[in-house]
């Protein structure tokens, strides 16, 4: 999943696990909206709250943030606002 800033998500969402996909924004199934993103960021960047803040809040609304990528390396995190 590639999402760039403006995309939207559905799928499912758990407190430990999320499973979405790129969706039109106009879908009733949408959920969220990617409001910011930054590649190369390790899991443990996003488990670290205080890191999720300083990347997302300057940057935009948001209510949520996701991480994607391979475990024990870098991805990317999505800061999302829900719709």
């Amino acid at each position: 999943m590639s999402n760039p800033q403006g995309d939207c998500l559905a799928g499912e969402v758990s407190a430990t696990n999320a499973d979405l996909k790129t969706v039109d924004c106009g879908s009733g199934d949408a959920l969220f909206k990617v409001t910011a993103k930054f590649d190369n960021q390790s899991e443990a960047d996003f488990d670290n709250s205080a890191t999720v803040e300083k990347l997302c809040t300057p940057k935009c609304d948001w209510d949520s943030a996701y991480w994607e990528g391979e475990e024990s390396s870098n991805g990317t995190i999505l800061c999302l606002k829900s719709l």
